[in-house]
């Protein structure tokens, strides 16, 4: 089933995120250098939902990296799935925000990358932008500098008002990857 359209200003700030890490992670005497780019899809489940009323929540993230750029290796996609228990509360109006955090990217050529990472929530009325900055810490890549951003799908409101509220919710992501 195809993603609905993000509005224009989420996929504005995820692709600003992703396009500008290189332009602020570049030495001023050395180019950063892409070592692969992703674009794909996500879907987080949320249990017991997303209500106006904060409560507990555990979580569930699969991205499915459809599409890869590299240079000079054999990527053209990848996987990655997290779970995690909600430590404060969350609502439809209150997003969770886990940082720092870390995720393991399984690659199509059988190798993995484990991406550590800080991450921001921007949330502007029901669209949600969140950004991970951090490094590759082991596997292929290791060393290299990565951004993943996502940028859900607005917030249907009228499932904020009764439970069990927004249980899963659909992202575009994309994922960059550099060394310098």
């Amino acid at each position: 089933m195809p993603l609905p359209a993000l509005p224009t200003a989420a996929l504005l700030a995820a692709s600003l995120a992703v396009n500008s890490l290189s332009l602020l992670s570049a030495a001023p005497a050395h180019a950063a250098t892409n070592l692969v780019n992703c674009v794909g899809n996500s879907t987080t489940t949320y249990s017991p939902g997303l209500t106006f009323k904060p409560t507990y929540q555990s979580y569930a993230n699969n991205t499915v990296y459809t599409s890869c750029t590299s240079s000079g290796n054999a990527v053209v996609s990848g996987t990655s799935s997290k779970s995690y228990q909600g430590t404060s509360a969350s609502s439809c109006l209150s997003p969770l925000l886990v940082s720092p955090g870390s995720e393991v990217i399984h690659w199509n050529t059988g190798d993995t990358s484990t991406f550590t990472f800080n991450a921001t929530v921007t949330q502007v009325g029901a669209e949600t932008v969140i950004t991970r900055i951090g490094t590759i810490t082991s596997g292929m890549f290791a060393g290299a500098t990565a951004t993943h951003v996502t940028a859900n799908e607005p917030l249907n409101t009228l499932q904020c008002l009764t439970p069990p509220g927004i249980t899963s919710r659909k992202a575009i992501d994309e994922l960059a990857i550099t060394e310098l």
